[in-house]
């Protein structure tokens, strides 16, 4: 099977804040690839949640995959197989001084 971009996020969310990056059908592939970082100057660390739910505006959160823990300046990339239909993702960015932390999230499919 080849290997897609299912989806796709770059946000700016404000320190102490969460923000929803969005929800990815997933059904039809078998593993996804994760690939989360966050731009250098943030002001914060930003957790990246990833949850599974049963609709494709969110739904009814069924599960959590994976929180991802992302510095400024920094990245991660991480591979799962697939045991649900939706990915809700959410952006948390941690407490402390003002301002916003620059997240992106690409997901890929096979």
């Amino acid at each position: 099977m080849t290997t897609v971009l299912a989806f796709q996020a770059t946000e700016n969310v404000t320190v102490g804040t969460k923000k929803v990056l969005g929800t990815v059908d997933v059904s039809p592939y078998a593993q996804i690839r994760v690939v989360a970082y966050e731009n250098a100057g943030g002001q914060t660390n930003v957790e990246i949640l990833l949850e599974f739910t049963d609709a494709p505006s969110g739904g009814t959160a069924l599960g959590p995959l994976d929180t991802l823990t992302l510095s400024p300046n920094s990245n991660q990339t991480k591979v799962y197989e697939v045991p649900g239909t939706y990915l809700a993702i959410t952006a948390n960015a941690l407490p402390g001084p003002t301002g916003f932390d620059g997240v992106g999230l690409f997901i890929y499919g096979n």
